[in-house]
């Protein structure tokens, strides 16, 4: 596994949004999984303080750039507090020692005869502290197709650093280690821009137009361009050749990134430590945008959720509620729209119905039935070991494919054998008619599986985990089929719901009723609905719905996703399976009867049902449009 995992860093040009919560998240819980399995991780993250709209924010604040961060940095510790962010350390990029390995680097490229002084002619975006290519300016009718902002055209020294020479070097080296770049697409996409026509990287600034910088020795008028400083930072955070165990962090770190700053880290970075004779970090995953509607979340567009805010409310841990709504809202890897409402109704269908409302109704139970002292049972279904060993399977699989939402969702499954398995057993009635010790039986399964849920939620809803283990005075270990409950457990009358359901105020009734008179759309209300080609790997009856089949879909994402539809009686899941079919790929996800549906397959109505299916083989993921 990795010794080393890193987030972007980011720029305090605003208040941290949700975007910046997703990859810090999801660098916490790979790291808590890894030291729950007694292993030695750091997590690097930070902000990245040199930047030209940071000076501009500055100068509208009237405050200095360095004074403007300073005031900014609080900020962003605070939402790794509220986020529960385990052990980390968290680079500012004008720390002193950072500026040192800065300059360090550029004296080890400068000495290999790969940096160079020339002139740079050209557009500039300085939203995104880049030189735009002629061609690509153009294109864009020359202004930032984000923003609309105008691009500015600039004339200035520069040095440069020959990108063009180390591409096909760096294409060849991702070519041959397949797993530096995930997801699969990804890969491609760096390779078909690295084997295309690459410029050599200008790697400064003007001091005229950038002042807060890392200064370039020797060099009175330029600063360093803000990306050949930020990518530093992860040589920063091993500790750069400092001390005896920095290159084994190094060769095993791990990059996360969002899809937008892919060039940066997989064509550049891997470029620029070639040259100066470093080794390359172990590998990294590109994950894709939390959007509102269809568009990315950007504090420079002013359409973002607040992680601080969205949170209130939500019970005795609420960090972990935006933990699991980051997790399990979206496939990592994959882009997603997101709203507030729907993290409320996540939070209420998994949180409290499911997991809250598991752990509460067990707990009542037994201190009802009970009075809080559950033995050892007589003897141990087999089922439901058979059911815990391949929930544990499923749960380690999640994390070693990078893939948490499959962790999260095993841990579901086991909650949902719970519920299950306490409606079956109904020990109400047992108690009724006084069969004791088949109760204490059900409750000893039942506090084994909660104690084994407490355990696999550690890396990801950490602040619940403790919350649970705590019933049965337990510490956190890397959950086992072998490892049992073992009594006594403590007063459950202390113990507080751990997720309280929330009203949600209904929508504007009035808005709603106009909406629905309208009988057409315009075109981009249409294309708002994503249609997409994927091919039914494989399927099943729904345990609990006789009209609804439950099959696995690949849209061509990293993972497969699972469709709940009202097909059963007219296909059966043979039928089906290798089939392709249209998927509305962009419904938001709802639980059927206890399956989770994450799209609709479309079929005609002809008296019935009748899957639509594409004329001739086509790659999953198409769009139909």
């Amino acid at each position: 596994m990795f010794r080393h995992i890193t987030t972007p860093i980011f720029y305090p040009n605003a208040n941290p949004h949700l975007g910046h919560a997703y990859t810090s998240i999801f660098a916490d819980v790979f790291c808590r999984y890894i030291r729950l399995n007694g292993q030695e991780v750091l997590m690097t993250t930070g902000t990245d303080e040199h930047a030209e709209k940071i000076e501009k924010i500055a100068m509208v604040e009237k405050l200095k750039a360095e004074d403007f961060v300073k005031k900014m940095r609080p900020k962003w510790h605070e939402l790794m507090r509220h986020l529960n962010i385990d052990d980390h350390q968290f680079i500012h990029t004008d720390d002193p020692e950072h500026h040192q390995d800065v300059k360090r680097l550029f004296l080890k490229l400068k000495a290999k005869n790969q940096v160079k002084k020339g002139i740079y002619e050209g557009w500039y975006n300085v939203r995104e502290a880049r030189f735009v290519p002629e061609l690509e300016a153009k294109k864009s009718n020359y202004l930032d197709p984000d923003t609309g902002d105008d691009l500015e055209k600039v004339k200035e020294d520069a040095w440069f650093f020959p990108l063009s020479e180390w591409a096909p070097k760096v294409a060849s080296f991702i070519q041959d280690n397949p797993n530096f770049i995930n997801p699969p697409g990804r890969r491609k996409e760096i390779l078909a821009r690295l084997n295309g026509e690459v410029e050599d990287l200008c790697i400064s600034r003007p001091r005229s137009r950038l002042n807060f910088a890392v200064p370039i020795p020797d060099d009175a008028e330029n600063v360093f361009y803000v990306w050949f400083d930020a990518l530093t930072t992860y040589l920063s955070g091993v500790n750069w050749d400092k001390d005896d165990q920095w290159e084994d962090r190094w060769k095993n770190s791990f990059h996360l990134l969002a899809k937008d700053i892919l060039w940066f880290h997989a064509g550049v970075w891997p470029a620029l430590l070639m040259a100066a004779e470093l080794p390359l970090p172990k590998g990294m995953f590109v994950h894709g945008y939390l959007t509102v509607g269809n568009t990315k979340m950007s504090k420079s567009l002013g359409n973002v959720i607040d992680p601080l805010k969205i949170t209130r409310k939500t019970g005795l841990n609420e960090e972990d509620s935006l933990r699991f709504f980051c997790l399990y809202s979206v496939p990592f890897g994959s882009d997603g729209a997101v709203t507030v409402e729907q993290f409320f109704n996540f939070y209420n269908s998994f949180l409290a119905n499911e997991i809250g409302n598991l752990i509460h109704r067990s707990l009542s139970m037994i201190d009802r039935y009970l009075d809080c002292s559950v033995k050892p049972a007589g003897s141990i279904s087999k089922t439901y070991l058979s059911k815990k060993t391949n929930c544990i399977k499923e749960w380690h699989a999640g994390f070693e494919s990078l893939n948490p939402r499959n962790s999260m969702e095993a841990i579901l499954d086991l909650v949902r054998w719970g519920h299950k398995y306490l409606d079956e057993k109904q020990p109400w009635n047992l108690y009724k008619n006084k069969k004791h010790q088949e109760v204490n039986d059900v409750f000893f399964h039942l506090c084994d599986a909660i104690l084994t849920i407490g355990n696999m939620l550690n890396p990801l809803l950490p602040a619940s985990s403790d919350s649970i283990l705590k019933i049965f005075n337990s510490q956190p270990t890397m959950p086992a089929d072998d490892n049992e409950f073992v009594p006594p457990v403590k007063d459950l009358k202390s113990f507080k719901q751990l997720f309280p359901r929330i009203d949600i105020k209904e929508k504007n009734h009035k808005e709603s009723k106009m909406n629905q008179k309208k009988e057409n759309i315009d075109i981009k209300s249409f294309f708002k609905t994503k249609l997409k080609i994927g091919t039914i790997t494989s399927g099943k009856k729904h345990p609990d719905a006789d009209r609804l089949l439950v099959f696995k879909v690949d849209l061509g994402e990293d993972s497969v996703r699972q469709i709940v539809a009202g097909l059963a009686g007219h296909y059966t899941v043979d039928e089906m399976i290798g089939k392709q079919v249209v998927v509305v790929a962009n419904l938001e996800p709802v639980k059927l009867r206890g399956e989770m549906s994450e799209g609709m397959i479309l079929c005609a109505d002809d008296g019935g049902p009748i899957a639509l299916h594409p004329q001739k083989q086509v790659s999953n993921g198409t769009i139909v449009k």
